[in-house]
This record gives structure tokens, sequence and C-alpha cells, in this order.
């Protein structure tokens, strides 16, 4: 009996597998705006309409005309409805924009 080989070509997704990549390339490919990271303790930005607070402090998100949105301790991810925010924590405040 002869030994049958069978060739199969590799598929796309094993073949074009990219290598990983860091959260900084994600966020960039997700049309990251309104970066706020000034060198302080609060950095805010918004991908889609999730507000990305990062800070070791407690704070809120607002909306403009003074409604809480979000009471956080630390890091936080919010869904929220297109608008303008306003993001404070240890007395200091960012502005984002979320489209």
């Amino acid at each position: 009996m002869l030994p049958v080989v069978l060739l199969c070509p590799a598929e796309d997704g094993i073949r074009d597998r990219s290598p990983f990549r860091g959260l900084g390339v994600v966020y960039k490919s997700q049309g990251v705006r309104d970066v706020q990271a000034d060198g302080g303790d609060l950095k805010v930005f918004v991908t889609g309409r999730t507000i990305n607070v990062f800070t070791s402090e407690s704070g809120a998100i607002y909306t403009v005309d003074g409604t809480c949105v979000s009471e956080f301790e630390g890091t936080v991810h919010e869904t929220v409805r297109p608008g303008i925010y306003i993001v404070r924590a240890d007395g200091m405040v960012k502005k984002v924009l979320v489209k």
C-alpha cells in the first residue's frame, strides 16, 4: 500500500497572523479622539463612545449641565451618549468630546 500525502494550503487566518499589538496600537486603530494626558495624574481619552479615565484618585464624570454620569475611585471606562463631558478628579479637570 502506498502512503497518501495530502497537501492543503494554509488558511488566511494562520498565514496572515500578525504579531501581538500593544494597547496603543489598538486604540489608534479605533480612532482615539480628545487625548488629554498633560503629564498630571489624570489621563482621559475617548474610544468610540467610551470615556477612559486613568487615575489613582476618586472623581466623577459630568455632563456640561452638571449632571453626574459616573463616580469613580481610580481607573474607569464609562460608555456614554454623544456629547461634551467634564471629568474631575483631585482638583484636576478635563473636557472630552464623545461623537
